[in-house]
């Protein structure tokens, strides 16, 4: 049987002003016989849950019993709220900027994290974090302890989430930011870079695709936060000031404060979604430019080897009836001697040079209609492989090319009856 236990790192923070975080890391079974006091609680584990801690968690924090599903964990994200507790999961993707190389993308990481932030009475409020990384988890206390509201009212269940959600906000921005700084690296290099063939095709893709991801993450924690946003907006209705339903949230009090900072928060994530599809359309600008910068330069490129071509076909042309006529002076229907005897003249040709024009017209004929019929034949339908000829095809040009032979050794067999 698979041991998943697990060290739970705990952090506790009393019920008033005058106390401080104290910290402990306790194995599992020891977490389990634990019963939380008053005042808020910050939990880090993993998503991993054995059956007695998954019971455990559940009867002391109500967590869902879905929270550890497959399913729900390979998801992107999801909300759920009530009353007295809410669960969340956001995926984050942090990429690095590798130093001294502008435009190029470093080590990236994931975080897949999910919260459960519930209120179980006046004075005792839970969060646990599952999968946060380590190296963020002292900056998300730290965010906590910013907060300086007395843990006695109901007011601190909404002031802890809030200052949650300003961490994570805090991550997206520094995920798209960072991208941000890729894309004008890019920019910045192909403006001081005339030798467009540099560019490399397979790290703007690589940037392009953690680009996508993170307006993907991004667009499904907008849609959480907005769904959040109306639920703290309905919730604050009923949210007495000081432990009587009666009273008001007063303009300015510790809850109407988290309110208003998860307002802010979620106006950032909103701004931060146009700056991520801004970097996407960057991105999108900068591949089309460089690929239509390639293509002029490789079409400048034909152009002059067209250009030379040229030249060279004008030259051939020019030293083509020479080579023509020395062609024809030097075969052996043509004699000449430079000191002629008495009665032979130095200019001969032969009375049989009529033979060289009856071979050379058909021939050249001949050869002008095949490279016709294989030009037709070699004229590939759309989807056919190129320069390849199917066996139908092959057929019907070795049809086509014997019909005039065979024709011709018809009209021969007849002339020869008659």
């Amino acid at each position: 049987m698979i041991d998943n236990s697990q060290v739970i790192t705990v952090w506790g923070h009393g019920s008033g002003k005058d106390h401080k975080w104290e910290r402990q890391i306790l194995p599992e079974a020891d977490f389990c016989q634990r019963r939380s006091g008053p005042g808020l609680t910050l939990l880090f584990l993993s998503t991993d849950l054995s059956e007695t801690l998954r019971s455990t968690l559940r009867r002391e924090y109500s967590l869902p019993k879905w929270v550890a599903e497959s399913r729900i964990r390979r998801s992107n994200g999801f909300y759920s709220s009530n009353r007295a507790s809410s669960t969340f999961k956001l995926i984050v993707k942090q990429v690095e900027t590798m130093e001294g190389t502008a435009g190029r993308v470093g080590e990236y990481e994931w975080y897949e994290m999910t919260f459960h932030c519930v209120f179980k009475s006046n004075d005792r409020v839970t969060l646990l974090c599952f999968d946060v990384p380590k190296t963020r988890q002292d900056y998300l206390k730290g965010e906590l302890c910013s907060s300086e509201v007395a843990v006695d009212t109901h007011t601190w269940f909404y002031t802890c989430q809030a200052a949650l959600v300003h961490w994570i906000v805090d991550l997206y921005d520094d995920s798209i930011w960072a991208i941000r700084d890729v894309v004008r690296g890019i920019e910045k290099k192909r403006n001081n870079d005339a030798r467009f063939e540099r560019i490399d095709f397979s790290n703007l893709h690589d940037i392009q695709r953690h680009a996508i991801h993170v307006s993907e993450t991004l667009k499904v924690t907008e849609e959480i936060l907005s769904r959040y946003v109306k639920d703290i907006d309905a919730a604050f209705q009923y949210i007495p000031s000081s432990g009587t339903a009666a009273d008001p949230e007063p303009v300015g009090g510790p809850g109407y404060e988290a309110r208003q900072h998860i307002h802010v928060s979620y106006g950032r994530i909103s701004a931060l979604k146009h700056r991520s599809d801004s970097n996407e359309a960057r991105l999108r600008n900068e591949i089309n430019l460089a690929f239509n910068l390639l293509t002029q330069q490789d079409t400048k490129s034909m152009a002059d080897d067209s250009q030379a071509m040229r030249r060279i076909a004008f030259v051939t042309l020019i030293f083509l009836p020479a080579t023509f006529v020395s062609t024809i002076f030097s075969t052996s229907f043509f004699n000449y001697n430079p000191t002629p005897e008495p009665g032979n003249k130095g200019w001969n040709m032969s009375n049989m040079f009529w033979v060289y024009w009856v071979v050379t017209i058909p021939l050249t004929f001949m050869t002008w209609v095949l490279w016709r019929l294989l030009q037709q034949e070699w004229d590939e339908p759309v989807g056919s492989v190129p320069g390849k000829l199917s066996k139908q095809r092959k057929k019907s040009l070795m049809q086509r090319l014997s019909e005039p032979s065979m024709r011709k050794l018809e009209e021969g067999s007849a002339g020869h009856t008659k």
